[in-house]
């Protein structure tokens, strides 16, 4: 009978344990969730309308993609959209192949390594027409006015998820400074249902330079219309590659004695080509001092050639600035002749010495030729710190580099810089491109 009492109260503590932890676990439990629904409670609160972030995301996205395709045109076509048809340009392929496709009226750009951008000249012999920057802010508001609203296709991403969406035009605004922003004023209205939100504003921005690029490629401008440093380096190039000799440019002052009155003659074509030539070779070698540049390594002996090759433009120094100057052989003279000729054959002037005692007859042949000739210069404006653009996967990368180009035309008129009895060059107003 003892033993049956002590089994009773084994089984009485045992399910007292039991009872114990089962009321301890629901407490642990009870806890836990209060202290999950707390931290809920702490995080922040979801958007109140799942369509209005997949709205604005939309909208940048467009955005940044006609913007960089812009900047993109405007640096390739040497500040113009829209190159207009009446103007003198250089045709001219992208060192990457990249190029300017217009296809039904609307311009993107392509990789195209066999095709040639369109660039209008900003000096010629006549004129001077340089893109302020108000006129490229004004190209660009008008691309990205158009352009966006190609991309957002009234919204029919939107309509088809059963939105109601209603929308005003667009009107953007462009300013060029240490970056370019782009403000975009667009209001959108989205409604579904009881759900309705709307959006009115959206700005991008790419950190690129483009006051400082079109400062330096105007100053580079002026500075060859009134101080003719493309013309300078010309002459000094003809001075540097002629002699009396076939093989060599005709010298423009240069005197010989013979006995036997032998000469040398010239091909005026021969020499054209000779001259493209060291025009290719040679213009590159052009530099701006207080810019970015390496020159060819060289010995002593030619060092000084190209110190020489080396111009003093700006007051102040652009470590991060790269100017380069290109002349290439298959673009052709916009004029060439040189003087004095008989058609296509250059020969130098003789003086037959006769009657002087104790000697043969003397020949004095004098080489005194004058060159007019007129070649594109296309002249690039690198910034190390400005943001390059990968326009096929509308991105940009930071301090990678932004390089915009544009021509000139370098001028010889019968061995003057840009003088042939001519009066002063007309200047096109830029602010009122259109």
């Amino acid at each position: 009978m003892k033993k049956i009492i002590i089994a009773k109260k084994a089984q009485v503590t045992i399910f007292a344990i039991i009872a114990t932890i089962i009321l301890i676990t629901g407490i642990l439990l009870f806890v836990a969730k209060k202290e999950d629904a707390s931290t809920l409670e702490k995080e922040p609160p979801r958007p109140e309308f799942a369509g209005q972030t997949e709205l604005k995301n939309y909208v940048d996205s467009c955005l940044q993609d006609v913007a960089l395709q812009g900047l993109e045109i405007i640096r390739l076509q040497g500040g113009y959209v829209d190159v207009p048809d009446n103007v003198n340009s250089l045709t001219a392929k992208d060192t990457e192949g990249k190029y300017v496709q217009n296809l039904d009226g609307s311009k993107n750009v392509v990789i195209d390594p066999n095709s040639e951008n369109k660039l209008p000249y900003w000096l010629t012999a006549e004129s001077v027409a340089i893109p302020s920057l108000s006129f490229m802010e004004k190209e660009l508001e008008n691309y990205i006015t158009k352009g966006l609203e190609t991309c957002v296709n009234d919204f029919k991403d939107f309509r088809d998820q059963g939105f109601t969406v209603n929308y005003s035009s667009i009107e953007a605004n462009v300013a060029m400074g240490k970056a370019v922003v782009v403000n975009i004023d667009f209001p959108i209205s989205l409604r579904k249902a009881d759900t309705s939100f709307e959006e009115n504003s959206f700005v991008f921005s790419v950190p690129i330079d483009m006051e400082l690029i079109q400062k330096t490629a105007s100053d580079l401008t002026a500075l060859e219309d009134f101080h003719t440093y493309l013309e300078d380096h010309t002459k000094n190039l003809i001075s540097l590659y002629s002699g009396v000799s076939e093989d060599k440019l005709p010298p423009f002052s240069r005197s010989t004695t013979n006995f036997d009155c032998s000469f040398t003659t010239w091909n005026k074509q021969d020499v054209k080509n000779r001259l493209k030539n060291v025009l290719d070779f040679n213009i590159p070698n052009l530099k701006v001092e207080g810019t970015s540049f390496t020159q060819p390594s060289s010995n002593s002996q030619f060092q000084g050639v190209y110190d020489s090759f080396v111009y003093d433009l700006f007051l102040e120094e652009f470590p991060n600035l790269k100017v380069d100057f290109i002349y290439e052989n298959e673009w052709e003279f916009l004029d060439y002749d040189i003087i004095p000729n008989n058609g296509n054959f250059l020969r130098p002037e003789r003086v037959v010495g006769t009657n002087i005692p104790l000697l043969p007859q003397i020949c004095v042949f004098k080489y005194p030729f004058k060159y007019s000739v007129q070649y594109p210069v296309l002249v690039k404006i690198t910034d190390t710190s400005s943001a390059k653009i990968d326009p096929v996967a509308n991105a940009y990368f930071k301090d990678k580099g932004f390089t915009f180009q544009f021509p000139m035309v370098a001028y010889l008129c019968g061995n003057q810089n840009r003088k042939c009895n001519r009066g002063n060059l007309p200047v096109v107003d830029t602010t009122s491109f259109t």
